[in-house]
């Protein structure tokens, strides 16, 4: 199973590896891979249907890893995606000290910004079930709750459907957006606090 986390950080590693980089380089971070399940609930029963979690104010992530033994490319994909979502999860913590949400709390501009990539994405989330699910969650959240959720299916969709170019062409269309905030503000943010967490 040692190997099977290996490959898994070198796949990240080649897609999403600032996310990996700057998760690296924070605080010490816990992930438990749970190899035997598709979902976390036999780790924390509050989350019967997710298959990963991150526990922000711990430092932790669990992950449901049983794909990852997949031998199917798809379902082995999708768990890469789910633990780049998750990871992603953690560095938003990190980076801006808000809930997991994509800006800072006094970052009322980004804020707003998000809003308005949120409010464009929902006209188009019945394009991908991915990114759908991000509009679909509690009905107890507010939609200022599910932007921690919408940008996190970025590193999401760019791993599950790492081997189909023109999906993920389309989305970056479709999504032009969400995938304009996440390579404008959220990787450029990332990059420029970077050398401070490593240091």
């Amino acid at each position: 199973l040692v190997n099977e986390i290996r490959r898994a950080y070198k796949e990240l590693k080649e897609i999403v590896g600032e996310i990996l980089e700057f998760a690296v380089a924070s605080e010490d971070v816990e992930i438990i891979f749970d190899f035997d399940n598709a979902v976390v609930g036999e780790f924390d029963p509050t989350m019967s249907v997710a298959s990963g979690v991150a526990y922000s104010g711990y430092n932790l992530l669990a992950f449901a890893a049983k794909d990852l033994l997949n031998e199917d490319v798809d379902e082995r994909n999708y768990g890469l995606g789910t633990l780049a979502h998750e990871v992603f999860h953690f560095v938003m913590h990190q980076m801006y000290e808000n809930s997991l949400h994509p800006y800072a709390l006094e970052d009322e501009q980004s804020k707003e910004e998000f809003r308005r990539v949120y409010n464009a994405s929902r006209k188009f989330k019945d394009e991908n079930s991915i990114i759908k699910t991000a509009f679909d969650l509690d009905t107890d959240e507010t939609d200022d709750d599910r932007h921690c959720e919408l940008i996190a299916r970025i590193p999401d969709v760019l791993l599950t459907y790492k081997h189909y170019q023109p999906v993920l062409d389309d989305l970056k269309i479709i999504f032009k957006d969400l995938f304009g905030y996440y390579d404008n503000k959220v990787l450029k943010d990332m990059k420029e606090l970077l050398p401070n967490i490593a240091a």
